[in-house]
């Protein structure tokens, strides 16, 4: 009965709480600036400094439609075999660097579809975590340690750089964390935030 209340308590504090409007979709400019942002980071990854760059159209992809490009941008695998037949390792091999980058900057996942969030959506699911997810996990009795601000939190568009769950370690049953996951959501609902 005590657990019912309790989580009737939480429930109607929940509710009372004010609804904040959901933030945006990326505008033209902030999916701009993560098109050259995803850019740098692939040239980064498959770039050399004896090639230049070369210059690739990037289209974005909708949402939940990009699919891995490691099927579609020539990769392949090395096998290597022992003396006896039997198989030692098998290692995937790109295609030539250059070809692997510009196969990649031409499909460019739409950010929410590899969790990239502009400085507003992360403003919005910040505000979720202070007001409404670390208080829910101390009412279960958790303590959530470090809390960055809202501007450390919101310095850079990208990926969540901080989540309370993470703080609570792995000391936790099973089914006690389930229970706590029920009770207290880890993300805002958000039309942003879904697959």
């Amino acid at each position: 009965m005590r657990k019912l209340l309790a989580g009737a308590v939480i429930a109607l504090s929940l509710a009372g709480c004010a609804q904040v409007a959901e933030p945006p979709q990326p505008t033209d400019a902030e999916l701009d600036a993560y098109i050259r942002e995803q850019q740098d980071q692939l040239w980064y990854e498959y770039g050399s400094p004896q090639f230049e760059r070369p210059v690739v159209p990037s289209v974005l992809v909708e949402p939940n439609k990009y699919n891995d490009p490691d099927a579609s941008c020539g990769a392949g695998v090395l096998t290597l075999v022992d003396a006896d037949g039997g198989i030692m390792s098998v290692t995937p091999v790109l295609s030539s660097e250059i070809a692997q980058y510009e196969c990649r900057v031409g499909q460019m996942p739409y950010p929410a579809d590899i969790a990239y969030y502009t400085p507003a959506q992360l403003g919005f699911i910040y505000d979720y975590f202070h007001d409404v997810l670390v208080p829910c996990l101390q009412t279960q009795g958790l303590s959530v340690g470090f809390t960055p601000t809202r501007e450390e939190f919101t310095a850079a568009a990208g990926t969540v750089p901080w989540d309370p769950y993470t703080d609570l370690g792995a000391d936790l049953p099973p089914s006690r964390a389930d229970e706590i996951r029920l009770r207290c959501a880890a993300m805002p609902d958000a039309d942003f935030l879904e697959p």
